[in-house]
């Protein structure tokens, strides 16, 4: 309620930045106490699964606050929630010990944006994506560089596919089991933005490609020349409905149309030829997965 009360007015923008940035650091400082109780726990389906579920309890309200925000919000409040993300990006540091652990510090900010993403879609409202997806995250353990959050926080990089059959309960024999239980997580913060199964899986899966399109885009502007979609189950579900991104995004090439929203909003730089160079790079990848899961 007082999101929405926030987001209703620009004279809010001052409560509105003080209501993300202290759920934010009371996130943070309960993530780093979680992750200290880990420290010396081996990575197995049962601490896996606990803190899994702490990480997700102590993300909660912030999942909802991005979740609505991302779905109301306007190009003029939409740096409160980039502030915010950044407070929580700051804790995907590196840690001496399990590097599943290390991975899975990333975890809260993919729950952030696997919300903002879908409710971005679910909405058309893309500011707060493009503020996230554009966002500059350093993360030490990695290349000691700073690179944009497609590149430091996807579903691969946070839990990567043989940790995910060997840790995630009931997933052994899944294809994505990592995506699909993201599936399962992120239902209930958009219940409400979209209550209807069928499109909210379809969401779900337009969000991972979209995503998908952005992590090679990143990686090519880094100067990448064989970047790697990281794909979720969209890989496997093998959509073929007119309605899903991929199909209108391959006809807006077709037709050369650069009137897209996702370009207007700034996702891509606004560049129609970006989003034509990670689609060619990412395309192909992506069909060949889906080739051999099935």
């Amino acid at each position: 309620a007082a999101l929405k009360r926030y987001l209703s007015e620009e004279r809010f923008r001052i409560q509105l930045h003080d209501l993300l940035a202290d759920e934010a650091l009371a996130a943070s400082a309960t993530l780093e106490v979680t992750f200290a109780e880990y420290k010396n726990v081996a990575p197995a389906k049962e601490s896996a699964g606990d803190l899994l579920k702490h990480l997700e309890a102590k993300s909660e309200k912030l999942v909802h606050l991005f979740a609505h925000g991302a779905y109301f919000s306007t190009a003029q409040n939409t740096k409160p929630f980039a502030d915010a993300f950044a407070i929580l990006a700051g804790k995907a540091v590196h840690v001496d010990g399990y590097t599943v652990w290390a991975n899975l510090r990333r975890y809260p900010c993919l729950l952030l944006i696997y919300a903002v993403g879908i409710s971005a879609l679910a909405s058309g409202n893309c500011q707060v994506l493009k503020e996230l997806a554009s966002a500059q995250i350093y993360v030490r353990h990695d290349d000691h560089k700073s690179a944009p959050a497609p590149v430091r926080f996807n579903n691969h990089k946070v839990l990567d596919y043989e940790n995910g059959r060997s840790l995630l309960i009931g997933k052994e024999r899944r294809h994505t089991a990592f995506s699909d239980y993201l599936f399962d997580i992120i239902r209930p913060p958009l219940e409400k933005l979209a209550p209807d199964p069928s499109r909210y899986e379809r969401l779900f899966d337009d969000f991972e490609y979209l995503w998908a399109l952005l992590v090679v885009d990143a990686e090519l502007q880094q100067g990448k020349t064989n970047p790697w979609p990281p794909y979720g189950a969209f890989a496997w579900r093998r959509r073929r409905d007119g309605d899903w991104l991929r199909t209108q995004l391959n006809a807006a090439l077709q037709k050369k149309n650069s009137d897209l929203a996702l370009l207007k909003c700034g996702l891509f730089g606004g560049e129609f030829e970006r989003l034509r160079a990670a689609i060619a790079a990412a395309d192909p990848i992506l069909d060949r997965i889906s080739m051999e899961l099935h």
